[in-house]
């Protein structure tokens, strides 16, 4: 029996359900994972086509974007654990527009500022409301809660920043975008697809007490259902309603519990008695 056949009695045959329980249990779970892996994979395919284009374009220019964001009169140097600067401090560096894409940010906060003249409280990191501080010892990190972060500048080795060593070290990461950016996708679409079909199997766990409710529908309807038996039907009654999980991740608005009421249908319309033709008189 093919899983089509096999999707399309779940979702109504009255006598498919009354042979659930002579089937081994096997049956009902490789049906579960057959379904969990097919939907799991066609939205890792669907979500890939999605996003995959437009973050290979953000990986090619991030670098570059984020390199000509240093201004160009802008000369630190670390040397010994101690920063200097060819500038008049502090010396603020804005946000640049063409980075917002990253993400949420207040909209006022500078990118970073250098300050070696001074020492750090976070009294004037708040008034310099920047992302970063470069002070003479230390590099200071706020995020959007408050909270700071501080690397001593002896943890980072010597050298001179300047637009041009950056553009240096640009080049020389663009070298391996031929591999790099190819690995990092590839590891994406298995984490999303393994994540996805983590998503559908907690089903499974859902299942352990939606078994219950299966057991209460079979006495509405005149049937004795073990626990075993309840789980497995509930397997193939909820098989139907995956397809609400599909279309919610895909940003289709769904009812709360409908789910449920799907599933709980489902049961009711399948689990009917028996029922036996009279003997001829």
């Amino acid at each position: 029996m093919g899983i089509f056949e096999i999707f399309k009695q779940s979702l109504y045959s009255p006598s498919f359900y009354r042979t659930l329980p002579r089937r081994p249990f096997s049956f009902s779970v490789k049906y579960f994972y057959t379904l969990a892996i097919a939907f799991s994979l066609a939205l890792t395919i669907y979500f890939a086509a999605a996003l995959l284009p437009g973050l290979s374009a953000l990986m090619k220019t991030i670098i570059p974007e984020a390199i000509e964001t240093f201004p160009a009169e802008l000369t630190v140097t670390i040397e010994n654990g101690e920063a200097r600067s060819n500038a008049e401090e502090p010396y603020f560096i804005e946000f640049p527009k063409k980075l917002e894409m990253l993400g949420d940010r207040d909209s006022d906060r500078r990118l970073a500022v250098v300050d070696t003249k001074n020492e750090f409280t976070p009294e004037r990191f708040r008034e310099y409301n920047a992302y970063v501080w470069l002070g003479r010892t230390s590099l200071i990190f706020g995020d959007e809660n408050g909270e700071i972060r501080i690397r001593e500048l002896g943890d980072f080795p010597d050298i001179v920043l300047n637009r041009e060593t950056l553009r240096v070290l640009g080049a020389k990461a663009e070298e391996s975008y031929g591999w790099l950016v190819p690995l990092l996708m590839t590891a994406g679409v298995l984490i999303a697809f393994v994540l996805l079909l983590g998503y559908f199997s907690f089903n499974l766990v859902y299942l352990l007490i939606f078994a219950v409710l299966v057991m209460v529908i079979a006495r509405f309807r005149k049937l004795e259902l073990g626990y075993k038996d309840s789980y497995r039907i509930g397997i193939h009654a909820t098989s139907p309603a995956l397809i609400l999980m599909v279309l919610s991740l895909v940003g289709v608005p769904i009812l709360p519990f409908l789910f449920t009421a799907v599933s709980v249908a489902v049961v009711w319309a399948n689990l009917q008695p028996e029922i036996t033709s009279p003997l001829p008189a």
